[in-house]
C-alpha cells in the first residue's frame, strides 16, 4: 500500500503558499563560512595533518551514509508522487557512492581512523526518528546542509587540502566539488517541503557538523 501524500502538518511548501526557500540557504551559507574558517585556521597553524584529514574523511563517509538513510525514509512519504520518490532514491544512491569513495580514501592513507565524533550519533538518531515521520522535512534539511557544505568558501579550502603533501589524490574531495547530475531532480524534491522545515533541520545539522569538526580538528589520536 502506498503512503499518502503529505498534508499541512508536514510543512508542505505548496500547501503553505511559500515561494522561496531562502531561510535554509542562509543557514547553509553561514555554516560554509564557519567550516571554511575552521579548516583554514587549522591548515594555517600547521595542525591539519594526515591524521586529522583521515578522520575528516571518515566522518564524511559516515555522514553520507546517514544522509542516504534519511533520503530512503523521505522517499517513503512520496509513494503517490513518483517524481519525488525517484529523486530521493537517486540522491540516496549517490550519497552511498560518496560514502564508499570517502572510505576508500581513508584506506589509501593507512586505513585507520578514530571512532566517529559523538555528534554523529546524535545526527544518526535524529535521522532515524524523523526521516519517516511527520518531521521528514527536517530530516531532509539535515542532509541538505551537508550536501551544500562544499560550495562557497569551503570549495577554495578543499582545493588547498587536496594540495597538501600527505594527500595522495582524494577522489572524495574531487567528487564533492562536482555538480550533481541534473537528472536527479533534487530541486523538485526540495520544493515539496516548507522552507521553515528545511531550515530547522539545517540548523540542527550545522550545530552537529561544527561539533564533529571541532572534535576532528582537536586531533584525538597522535602518531
Amino acid at each position: 500500500m502506498q503512503n499518502q501524500p503529505k498534508t499541512d502538518v508536514l510543512g508542505r511548501a505548496r500547501a503553505t503558499g511559500e515561494t522561496s526557500a531562502r531561510r535554509w540557504q542562509d543557514v547553509v551559507e553561514l555554516a560554509q563560512v564557519d567550516v571554511a574558517e575552521a579548516l583554514a585556521r587549522s591548515i594555517g597553524l600547521g595542525r591539519f595533518d594526515r591524521v586529522r584529514y583521515q578522520n575528516w574523511l571518515a566522518m564524511e563517509s559516515v555522514l553520507c551514509r546517514i544522509g542516504a538513510l534519511s533520503l530512503d525514509a523521505v522517499a517513503s512519504w512520496h509513494g503517490s508522487e513518483p517524481a519525488c520518490q525517484m529523486a530521493a532514491h537517486a540522491w540516496a544512491a549517490r550519497l552511498r557512492e560518496d560514502a564508499r569513495i570517502a572510505a576508500h580514501d581513508v584506506r589509501v592513507l593507512d586505513g585507520v581512523a578514530d571512532a566517529p565524533p559523538a555528534a554523529l550519533g546524535t545526527w544518526h538518531a535524529f535521522a532515524v526518528e524523523t526521516g519517516s515521520s511527520q518531521r521528514a522535512g527536517e530530516a531532509l534539511g539535515t542532509m541538505l546542509l551537508h550536501d551544500r557544505l562544499f560550495d562557497g568558501p569551503v570549495r577554495a579550502v578543499a582545493i588547498t587540502v587536496a594540495e597538501l603533501p600527505f594527500n595522495v589524490g582524494s577522489q572524495y574531495l574531487r567528487r564533492r566539488m562536482e555538480p550533481p547530475p541534473a537528472a536527479e531532480r533534487r530541486e523538485e524534491l526540495l520544493d515539496a517541503y516548507a522552507a521553515a522545515s528545511l531550515a530547522a533541520g539545517a540548523q540542527r545539522a550545522a550545530r552537529w557538523y561544527a561539533a564533529a569538526m571541532a572534535d576532528v580538528l582537536r586531533g584525538r589520536r597522535l602518531d
